[in-house]
């Protein structure tokens, strides 16, 4: 009796008993875009911004309905995108009023709430990006 046809396209088929194994690694990682820098990182070194009210506010618990924008927890990343514009872009929204100038320190003091108390460290000084 003759084994069936394979099927040109298909690879063969396992021996019995065989197990398949994924060259993919099991653990997969969530990765995001800073809109400051730009620069990809995992979800979890970054911050998510959700429009509240026409502005910018931190989503802690990352489940605030709306689009988000990610950012580094630091003063760089957010002045510069701030100065690029970048948050009106992400949001796909206009952002309401004057904003940006108090945005940095409403920002900062939000972070230092939502992630010290969890006992997390954060790069907030200027300069510090918290990425390499």
């Amino acid at each position: 009796m003759r084994a069936p046809a394979q099927h040109p396209k298909r690879s063969p088929a396992r021996p019995e008993g065989s197990v398949r194994t994924s060259v993919r690694s099991s653990v997969r990682t969530s990765v995001r875009t800073c809109v400051g820098c730009r620069q990809p990182a995992p979800r979890r070194e970054l911050v998510r911004l959700v429009l509240i009210d026409g502005r910018p506010a931190v989503d802690t618990r990352r489940r605030l309905p709306g689009r988000g924008a990610s950012i580094h927890p630091s003063a760089a990343c957010v002045a510069q995108a701030v100065k690029r514009g970048a948050f009106a872009r992400a949001f796909r929204a206009a952002i309401a009023g004057s904003w940006a100038a108090d945005f940095a320190d409403d920002f900062t003091r939000q972070v230092q709430a939502a992630f010290v108390t969890r006992g997390a460290t954060v790069g907030l000084e200027p300069g510090n990006r918290n990425h390499s």
